[in-house]
């Protein structure tokens, strides 16, 4: 596995961030747990009757083992930093956060023909004004997620994501959409924000869609409503298999830093 530290990822000021990802997910995960939001991303149950279910079991912390079954085993490493300043005159502060971190994972097993690992980084800023205890905060460079995918050594596919700049209307999350390849394989992946029978959108993915790159069909998901154990939907055909199940585990293991701190 790649070593935190790599030129991949470009050394910043580090600094604990505001609200630890671990913290927020783990919330998010007990309020699911709840029955009054035990359910599914909307569309899910849909996705995986056309195709096969995997559940991925991930690290319920930073770093740790993920396995599904006999399929698939493997490690997780997270790295989440943030830096941020701020100018205060006559009680007024203008400044700015962001919000950085890299997680690599390695996989092992038939489910990914041998072994395969991921080393991805994210990033993204906002502008933020403050009075007295009043904070406003807004996107200033969205969110966006890069992955390379590599076999003994060599990047045999890459993954991009980006957080859309958002409309402005309220109560309107920002989607994350991109694309994946692997080998001579493409496919896209759109953020879901709705769990099932919901009429309210979450502010975080509660799972994304993977569509076929060259017809826009949607072949596989991966659902994120529980925090330890993910629940990926994949297509049977061998030629979109391994790209859609590569796509999941990154998405499965990445902790979204949101899109502002507030």
């Amino acid at each position: 596995m790649t070593k935190f530290g790599s030129p991949y990822l470009l050394p910043r000021k580090e600094m604990p961030m505001r609200y630890l990802p671990a913290i927020v997910v783990a919330l998010v995960s007990i309020m699911a747990a709840s029955p009054a939001c035990a359910q599914r991303m909307a569309g899910f149950a849909d996705i995986a009757a056309k195709g096969n279910v995997l559940e991925l079991r991930v690290p319920l912390w930073m770093n740790g083992t993920m396995r599904a079954g006999p399929a698939l085993t493997g490690r997780v490493r997270r790295k989440s930093l943030g830096a941020s300043e701020a100018l205060t005159l006559f009680g007024i502060s203008i400044g700015g956060a962001e919000r950085f971190g890299r997680f690599t994972f390695e996989a092992e097993g038939p489910a990914v023909d041998g072994k395969l690992s991921g080393d991805c980084i994210y990033d993204r800023t906002e502008r933020r004004l403050g009075i007295g205890s009043f904070t406003i905060s807004e996107p200033r460079r969205p969110l966006l997620l890069r992955c390379r995918f590599l076999r003994a050594g060599q990047v045999v596919g890459t993954l991009r994501l980006e957080a859309e700049a958002g409309t402005g209307a309220i109560a309107q999350p920002a989607h994350r959409i991109g694309r994946v390849k692997l080998g001579d394989k493409t496919v896209t992946i759109r953020s879901e924000h709705y769990l099932q029978g919901a009429r309210v959108p979450t502010e975080l993915p509660v799972g994304y869609r993977v569509a076929d790159a060259d017809t826009d069909e949607v072949i596989g998901a991966v659902d994120l409503t529980d925090f330890s154990r993910r629940v990926i939907a994949l297509p049977t055909s061998n030629s979109a298999r391994p790209v859609s199940l590569v796509a999941s585990i990154a998405l499965a293991v990445f902790w979204d830093p949101g899109d502002t701190d507030d």
